[in-house]
């Protein structure tokens, strides 16, 4: 009985994880998409559409996407504009606690901040990708020790000894507690980043 539960929630994990990421690779895909109405484009303030670029890191390639767009419509960008929002929003994507943010979540970095405030952003960057590193190890510890918690009370109920089991459980839990350890030191960087 319990070893028919766990393969039904193990089905049920599986089935919304794949759900999940179908969600996840069409919203990226849209995020992506940055094609314009005419609506958009008549109306659209190039400034303001460069900012929000420049705020979320994109590249300055996106205004070929909009010429593109536009010109369906007959409507040219401002190119101006659009690369002084960009470059505005660019220094406030660029701050070191965003980097420290942006890296923490997993995200990539496609090298879109300027020369001086390029440097302190890698560096916040890096601190969060190694909190975003260490995090996921200890998730994977995480399921693999429900995972052997699952196997050992699957074979404690059953007639084999579960003493490897135990002994592998005994050593994901001591990797996790050192990952744990190992995560709260960039988590003390990104409040020291926001003083």
């Amino acid at each position: 009985m319990v070893h028919s539960r766990t393969k039904a929630g193990m089905r049920s994990l599986y089935m919304k994880l794949l759900v999940t990421t179908g969600l996840l690779a069409t919203l990226a895909t849209l995020s992506g998409c940055s094609t314009m109405s005419a609506k958009e484009c008549v109306a659209a303030d190039w400034r303001t559409v460069g900012y929000e670029d420049g705020v979320s890191g994109y590249s300055g390639d996106r205004i070929a996407d909009y010429r593109k767009s536009c010109a369906k419509h007959g409507v040219t960008p401002d190119l101006d504009q659009y690369q002084a929002g960009r470059d505005q929003g660019l220094r406030e994507f660029c701050k070191p606690v965003n980097g420290f943010r942006v890296g923490a979540r997993g995200r990539g970095y496609d090298g879109v901040c300027p020369a001086g405030l390029d440097a302190p952003f890698m560096e916040a960057y890096e601190s969060g990708r190694q909190l975003y590193s260490l995090r996921s190890r200890v998730n994977s510890a995480a399921s693999q020790i429900a995972s052997m918690r699952a196997e050992s009370d699957q074979l404690e109920s059953s007639s084999v000894s579960p003493l490897s089991s135990r002994s592998r459980l005994l050593s994901i839990e001591a990797l996790a507690a050192c990952s744990r350890t190992r995560s709260r030191s960039p988590e003390s960087s990104a409040s020291e980043l926001n003083e």
